[in-house]
């Protein structure tokens, strides 16, 4: 029986995991605040590790940790992105508390992300449907970086 994730889609799931965890601080910061120790939370990071995924409820207080400090919930994101699908806070006002470092470090890593995306399809000398679709992506949510950081610098 297969499974209906896929090899990448879990890779990039642990890919999330472990930038969530080093933009808190690393594991043995990650793990005051969740049930697992560093040393599992470090397993469920590795790439190498691919049958270990980590449980949702520590996914949940990394995000949440991440949200609290005003930025977006980069494993949820990820889940939902990898579903097809994008998040949007429910409070309108919640992006007027200042801008944090949380929303610099998601800035560089969104610019980051696309550069690479529209790097790797130029390698060729032109875009496939799919890298297309995959720079239009990573565009879109650089986007969406800039306007929330935008929309805080306006609101200060």
């Amino acid at each position: 029986m297969s499974r209906p994730s896929s090899d990448k889609q879990r890779a990039s799931l642990k890919m999330a995991f472990a930038r969530a965890v080093e933009t808190l601080g690393g594991g043995k910061i990650v793990s005051s605040f969740t049930r697992v120790n560093a040393a599992m939370i470090s397993l469920y990071a590795a790439p190498h590790e691919d049958q270990r995924q980590a449980g949702l409820d520590v996914a949940f207080d990394i995000d949440k940790a991440h949200a609290d400090a005003g930025a977006e919930p980069p494993i949820l994101s990820t889940y939902a992105t990898l579903l097809g699908f994008s998040l949007a806070p429910l409070e309108a006002g919640r992006d007027a508390s200042g801008i944090t470092l949380a929303d610099m470090a998601r800035l560089d890593r969104e610019a980051f992300e696309a550069r690479a995306t529209i790097y790797d399809s130029l390698a060729d000398g032109q875009f496939t449907p799919t890298e297309k679709r995959k720079a239009l992506k990573e565009l879109a949510d650089l986007e969406g970086v800039i306007a929330a950081i935008k929309a805080k610098v306006e609101a200060a």
